[in-house]
């Protein structure tokens, strides 16, 4: 139930073979990315977390990042793995979600609308599991989910979509995606 905003640097950070578990927080306008999970880290960033909430309330990750210098809404590197449910990821200036370096996100049941790039950005041998459906009200500004440099990505895409259409994968990625 946090409001982190208006850093001048990431809203969270977690780092350091770390964990962390995230629910009903709102994450916008820090200058850097909302949510980095890095260095063999992990981080559930979901609605409710076991019985600790009464009521179920999303996590809100929008509007982060300059124009000039486009980061993610939640940006999962270096080895480092995310749960990431029931999400409202709006207006980032980079990707909504940016999955990279040996790094593997499970992503369902969030609404990621209007990122400047991607609403998912998937590569250099990271795995993408969307267990639920994600929805795009607002098109993102490249795909809903792009995938490069030996990557997968299986599961339901649900109405995820970009100006550029709903997908794009490279010769290198494995697309496992259902109807």
């Amino acid at each position: 139930g946090n409001i982190i905003q208006g850093n001048g640097t990431d809203g969270i950070r977690v780092n350091g073979s770390s964990m962390a578990q995230m629910a009903g927080n709102t994450i916008s306008n820090n200058r850097g990315h909302g949510v980095v999970v890095s260095s063999t880290s992990s981080a559930s960033i979901f609605s409710d977390i076991g019985n600790t909430h009464s009521t179920t309330t999303p996590n809100t990750i929008q509007q982060n990042g300059l124009v000039t210098a486009r980061r993610d809404g939640i940006q999962v590197t270096s080895a480092s793995s995310a749960f990431i449910s029931g999400s409202t990821i709006n207006s980032n200036t980079g990707h909504g979600v940016r999955v990279i370096r040996a790094s593997h996100a499970s992503v369902g049941g969030n609404a990621i609308n209007n990122s400047g790039l991607d609403g998912i950005r998937l590569e250099e041998n990271s795995g993408l599991n969307l267990d639920q459906a994600n929805t795009t009200a607002v098109n993102n500004g490249g795909v809903g989910l792009r995938c490069l440099i030996g990557a997968y990505a299986r599961g339901s895409l649900g109405t995820l979509n970009g100006n550029a259409g709903p997908t794009s994968f490279d010769a290198t990625c494995i697309n496992a995606l259902s109807p």
